[in-house]
């Protein structure tokens, strides 16, 4: 088997023979097994979301910014419908990519203009900005985070993020991305 990362979560899916229900309800997979020449997707992304979001002490009343609308925002999205999350809003560079979100679960869409203007408990960063080699750029201004009590960040290089350092040195709770890759793992 292997794993799977961004962007190739949602294209390699036409590549594999079955797919787990968990990664068919996301529409992403992040780990290939090969059984007997059999090649099944699974999607463990959701349940790192789900212990990220407990490990935050998420309540479904928390008002919600997703970032990013690829493979492991479907798995994030997955994981907030599965904790009942009641106010979901996404923002995404491209907004097109919105429209396969909502057969996950129901958000409202943020532009990601205004994203840095919108007050939420809890920031997922589910984008690659602030990935190795961009390390200096943050997915959220300093001011935005001022409002918020908790960020989860899917950036696994650097270790921790620049929106992770703000958000700790802020005394917010935080779930960077290494601990959501072990979680995955």
């Amino acid at each position: 088997g292997c794993s799977v990362s961004m962007p190739f979560k949602e294209a390699v899916i036409p590549y594999l023979d079955k797919l787990d229900p968990l990664a068919k309800s996301v529409g992403a997979v992040n780990t290939v097994l090969n059984v007997d020449g059999i090649l099944k997707g699974f999607n463990t992304d959701v349940i790192a979301a789900i212990k990220s979001l407990k490990a935050i002490g998420f309540n479904k009343e928390d008002r919600v910014l997703l970032l990013g609308a690829g493979g492991v925002a479907k798995a994030i999205l997955g994981a907030l419908k599965m904790n009942g999350a009641n106010e979901i809003y996404i923002a995404n560079r491209t907004e097109a990519r919105l429209e396969k979100l909502k057969k996950i679960s129901d958000f409202s869409a943020v532009s990601w203009i205004k994203r840095t203007e919108f007050t939420a408990d809890v920031i997922i960063n589910a984008t690659s900005v602030g990935m190795h080699p961009s390390k200096n750029i943050s997915p959220m201004p300093i001011s935005s985070l001022e409002e918020c009590k908790a960020v989860i960040d899917v950036v696994v290089s650097p270790y921790r993020s620049k929106i992770i350092e703000e958000a700790a040195n802020m005394k917010k709770i935080t779930f960077p991305g290494y601990k959501l890759s072990l979680e995955q793992a």
